[in-house]
């Protein structure tokens, strides 16, 4: 079983030699490193240091494209589209956004770049998490309506784009993702590399569209769903939404030949709302899932924003629920090899 924590907010070597050790005698496996567009621009040499630490503790590492361009799930600025104002989202207010575009071909080779420095280094895995268009308010505000945007809409489908958001303009979105995915996950295998891609899994038709779509790429080697919860929600409806959420992920993956992952929240836990994050864990390894990753590392102590109002009890259930799942892996794989006929 792959149990995994996204290690957020430090980039001291010394002190994150510290922390991946003791990562590894709570019985993690991995960690997810957050590689923004500052570590990028600043921390190039740190990051390969961190990278090789971690290998050298014994962990996995997965990358993800932290905030970068505001294109990707993360708490991190980004300054792409403000120093580049072609780049910029443009919403059906025809207003610019402070996002990149993802259809942008100067964004495309900025995350070609982006790619290639990772990829350089002894990472194993990117990490795709929730790449998506800007949107401010739904359906009343929404992007993309950029140049790129409106070109490569009249050349798919020979209409200008509307100015509402239409079935069209939704299915141009899905595919507007679907080819930068496939040529940023390509660019990864050619590396040597796994692609891991997260969603956020709605109840709506379009994000279960978005999964399959995304699933049918060759290149996309893991398939993962981060069905977070509300402040105060019920621990029974927690435990259900996950169990709902990892069904429908380990359908898209058998249908694909995927490896499902699913993300706990770990971050902006209430004072006794501790136990959610072991009905999240719990919920999803029984309906099958081997590979969770908690968001983040001890209930988000680092970063006061989304710290957890009691951090150090989050950490404790969120370990301690791993460590029962882990341990009811291997007794069940034993369970299987002792059930399996023996041959001569």
């Amino acid at each position: 079983m792959k149990i995994g924590v996204a290690y957020i907010g430090v980039r001291d070597p010394d002190r994150i030699q510290h922390d991946l050790e003791f990562l590894v005698s709570r019985g993690y496996t991995y960690i997810l490193l957050p590689y923004s567009e500052e570590d990028f621009l600043y921390y190039k040499e740190t990051m390969r240091e961190i990278i090789d630490i971690t290998h050298a503790c014994g962990l996995e590492i997965y990358v993800s494209p932290c905030g970068i361009g505001r294109v990707f799930d993360g708490e991190a600025f980004s300054e792409l589209a403000g120093r580049n104002p072609s780049w910029a989202q443009v919403n059906n207010h025809d207003h610019s956004m402070v996002a990149s575009c993802i259809n942008n071909k100067d964004f495309h080779e900025y995350m070609r770049s982006w790619v290639e420095e990772v990829c350089s280094t002894e990472a194993d895995s990117i990490l795709w998490d929730n790449p998506h268009f800007y949107s401010d308010e739904g359906d009343e505000n929404w992007c993309c309506r950029c140049e790129a945007c409106h070109k490569l809409f009249r050349r798919k489908t020979n209409h200008l784009m509307p100015n509402s958001l239409t079935k069209s303009v939704t299915e141009f979105r899905i595919s507007s993702i679907y080819e930068f995915l496939a040529e940023m996950t390509g660019l990864v295998h050619t590396k040597g590399k796994t692609n891991a891609v997260c969603f956020k899994l709605d109840n709506d038709e379009s994000s279960i569209n978005m999964c399959e779509e995304i699933a049918e790429l060759p290149t996309v080697d893991e398939l993962g769903v981060k069905p977070y919860w509300a402040q105060g929600e019920k621990l029974a409806n927690i435990s259900k939404h996950y169990r709902e959420a990892s069904k429908k992920l380990l359908m898209v993956c058998k249908k694909f030949e995927k490896e499902p992952l699913v993300m706990v929240k770990n971050f902006s836990i209430q004072k006794n709302n501790e136990l959610s994050v072991a009905e999240a864990t719990y919920a999803a390894y029984n309906e099958g899932i081997r590979n969770i990753l908690s968001m983040a590392y001890k209930g988000s102590y680092s970063m006061s924003a989304l710290r957890s109002d009691d951090a150090d009890k989050v950490w404790q259930i969120q370990t301690e629920a791993f460590a029962e799942c882990h341990d009811k892996a291997i007794l069940n794989e034993m369970i299987d090899v002792m059930k399996s006929p023996k041959t001569e």
